[in-house]
């Protein structure tokens, strides 16, 4: 699918419809996918928050994948609301489609407070050039990084990735940024394994995101470009433990220092392929990350 068209079809799965109170359906993406992306699902329970509880900012959503979604189906949100409060309301939404619960999320909202404020904030390097532009199947829009995700070779395990969202409604920032998050972090795990790529999956070995948290730390804007840094401190097999880091930034030109936007954590699972004839274990992954951002 073009990326104009992907992104459209993006922006649509977000537009979500209440069909009773605390009730929605997300239509899905249109990909030539047997399963449901995480992304997706991440996006639209953050939509699903903040259509319950207008006027609250996103705080933090974790998310549990219990099964596979199917791409056929819309998926159905329940938003039950434990606490509304003046300040943090905390909600928990489950997902559903005829099969049963396919995803569930705890969410904590906030409402916007001035104060005192601290962050720990890395350097931004400089946007990569024109000839770093690659491709990557379900983000719709363009993205630069001088590391291949799917290079054979081995590496470090980590990743930058730049990345240049479409003018967008500032109230999907918290949505496409969950979506973003979901991606590349298998693949920045997978650097350190000789002769193995993200582009295995389903041949040399299998891979599902079973749970997913995202905190953001303040309101903000994407329409600029995003660094998207990741990071998998560890590796074993059958059982283990990797973490996968991420932080998108704004570009370094903006003249103020950077902010911290937003944190992510993901826990994976990586086993044999289909093809692989192997019996070694599933390899997880869990870990977390950060997103931030300049003023400007």
């Amino acid at each position: 699918m073009p990326t104009t068209d992907l992104w459209r079809d993006l922006l649509g799965c977000l537009d979500l419809s209440g069909t009773a109170p605390g009730a929605f359906t997300g239509r899905n993406q249109q990909l030539s996918y047997h399963r449901l992306f995480g992304g997706q699902l991440l996006a639209q329970f953050a939509r699903a928050a903040s259509l319950a509880c207008p006027g609250k900012d996103l705080k933090s959503l974790h998310a549990l994948f219990p099964r596979a979604g199917l791409p056929s189906e819309p998926v159905r949100y329940q938003v039950e609301c434990h606490h509304a409060g003046s300040t943090f309301p905390t909600l928990a939404i489950v997902a559903r489609q005829a099969a049963g619960v396919i995803a569930t999320a705890a969410v904590s909202m906030h409402a916007a407070e001035d104060g005192p404020a601290h962050q720990d904030v890395l350097p931004v390097t400089s946007v990569p050039g024109e000839k770093y532009r690659v491709g990557l199947d379900l983000i719709p829009w363009e993205t630069r990084s001088a590391a291949d995700l799917d290079s054979p070779g081995a590496g470090p395990p980590e990743l930058e990735l730049w990345m240049r969202v479409p003018p967008a409604d500032p109230e999907l920032a918290p949505a496409l940024t969950a979506y973003a998050t979901d991606l590349t972090l298998i693949g920045t795990a997978l650097r350190p394994l000789a002769d193995v790529s993200q582009r295995d999956s389903g041949t040399a070995f299998t891979s599902a995101v079973t749970s997913h948290t995202v905190w953001f730390h303040r309101p903000f804007r994407t329409d600029g470009w995003l660094l998207l840094r990741q990071h998998s401190p560890s590796w074993r097999t059958a059982a283990a433990s990797a973490g996968a880091t991420s932080s998108p930034r704004t570009a370094p030109w903006w003249p103020p220092t950077p902010r911290r936007l937003s944190s992510a954590s993901a826990r994976d699972a990586i086993g044999p392929g289909y093809g692989a004839g192997t019996s070694r274990g599933k390899r997880r992954g869990a870990g977390p990350g950060t997103i931030t951002g300049r003023e400007g």
